[in-house]
């Protein structure tokens, strides 16, 4: 068996295990690992890093980089010398790269999965035997900075089709939900303005800062609920709406693809202004609606249109369901990793 090790950061996985068992979370931000393990060929654990681990010295080694390598490296060695191959999630912890440059783990096949590499480049990621890419988008990036194309794989990010099951909704309201930096709230208020529907919006008290005055009386905001009480108002959505900033590097790589894809695993009509990222995902008027970015009026339209057309709703919620049945599923991702982790294992071989 191919001993692999998954390194985390950010969301505490283990509280997130027991959530998921329970079914009160999806399982989208293991990013397929809860797939991979369930592979006879693949003996799959993780590692979770975060602040706590930082514990000597008071806080010390987490400070300086430098310190934080030799001391991650001591503090979970066992984990790292059983590994065949490991998996690296987060740019936060690239650095982890320079044991394989400082020959303490060469052997090891190191795999990162790119989330933000584009925005948060690391020079140190060259030294990864391969590169996932959660979008075309990334892949081309990476091939200007100077990445070798045969280290590179595209592999569409996989979202939990098994916790966000198809509702039938009510269609009561026009619905948006997030809270990352890559929004466009200044032009969805500007649309909402304009449509005059009644529309519902999720998301950070730290989104609306500086826009108070422009908030319309159509719409009602809501802050920071759980996913548990999302599900609630996709039940009675008519149309999913996300606007984006122009660009593919505000805060992440791939700015809304984690809720444009649950939405559509939920089968509700999405309408989104266009991303790069959109490439290897979507067929505009199969799957979603685009227009472009900062074009409120554009993006009324659009709206207009999902709303008051059965049959393109119709169309878009039954192809925006099937996409993540068929490919966007965390299934799905599991077992392309899984496949690519066995062939870099076999490299070590040669």
């Amino acid at each position: 068996m191919v001993k692999t090790l998954f390194i985390y950061s950010g969301t505490d996985r283990r509280a997130l295990e027991e959530e998921i068992k329970q079914g009160l979370s999806p399982d989208t931000s293991f990013f397929g690992f809860t797939y991979v393990r369930k592979d006879s060929r693949i003996d799959a654990s993780y590692i979770q890093i975060n602040k706590n681990s930082y514990t000597f010295a008071g806080g010390l080694v987490r400070k300086y980089a430098w310190l934080r390598i030799p001391y991650l490296f001591l503090k979970f060695r066992k984990e790292f010398l059983a590994a065949d191959v490991i998996v690296l999630m987060s740019s936060a912890y690239f650095e982890l790269m320079y044991l394989k440059r400082f020959k303490l783990l060469s052997r090891r096949r190191w795999i990162i999965l790119n989330l933000d590499l584009s925005t948060a480049f690391q020079p140190i990621a060259k030294a990864a035997d391969r590169i996932i890419c959660i979008s075309k988008a990334q892949t081309e990036d990476l091939l200007k900075r100077g990445f070798h194309p045969e280290r590179t794989i595209f592999i569409p990010l996989g979202v939990d089709k098994n916790f966000y099951k198809p509702v039938n909704s009510s269609r009561e309201f026009i619905l948006t939900i997030g809270r990352d930096v890559g929004r466009d709230f200044k032009t969805f208020l500007e649309a909402v303005k304009l449509s005059e529907e009644k529309t519902v919006m999720i998301c950070s008290p730290k989104n609306v800062e500086g826009l108070e005055d422009m908030i319309p009386a159509n719409l009602t905001i809501l802050f920071d609920l759980p996913y548990q009480e999302l599900k609630k108002y996709y039940q009675k959505a008519k149309v999913f709406v996300i606007a984006t900033k122009p660009g593919n590097h505000f805060g992440s790589d791939c700015p809304g693809q984690t809720v444009i894809l649950d939405t559509l695993a939920y089968n509700i009509p999405v309408v989104a202004t266009y991303m790069p990222w959109f490439e290897g995902y979507f067929e505009n008027g199969r799957h979603l609606i685009t227009v472009p970015a900062g074009d409120p009026e554009a993006l009324r339209k659009a709206m207009k249109e999902v709303a008051s057309d059965r049959k393109l709703r119709e169309v878009l919620s039954r192809e925006g369901r099937k996409l993540v049945e068929e490919r966007c599923n965390s299934e799905a991702m599991g077992n392309e990793i899984a496949e690519l982790i066995l062939k870099e294992e076999e490299k070590n071989w040669k």
